[in-house]
């Protein structure tokens, strides 16, 4: 099975956080749809990951490869929490 492109995680993530957000999903169907959609984050950000060190090194204007620090903001965590709260939110209806 070929892994799919972060470009398509990212696409079925946002198909599944519309549904959760319509509110009109069970509570068994919404803990389904949260724990695919922690999956598809997890896979999001290791291919954030590999490419951060992919382009962790530049070329300075000497020819000479030189470390390239990127501040991410942690987005995984920020996720989980954005994520719990439509659990809750899908849970309370």
């Amino acid at each position: 099975m070929e892994e799919k492109s972060f470009e398509e995680n990212m696409t079925e993530l946002e198909l599944i956080v519309e549904n959760l957000e319509k509110g009109d999903i069970n509570l068994d169907d919404a803990i389904e749809e949260f724990q695919k959609a922690m999956t598809l984050i997890k896979s999001c950000d290791s291919k954030l990951k590999e490419a951060e060190t992919t382009i962790a090194k530049i070329v300075d204007e000497n020819k000479e490869v030189v470390d390239f620090k990127i501040e991410w903001k942690n987005w995984y965590e920020e996720e989980m929490i954005i994520w719990l709260d439509i659990a809750l939110d899908v849970e309370k209806k």
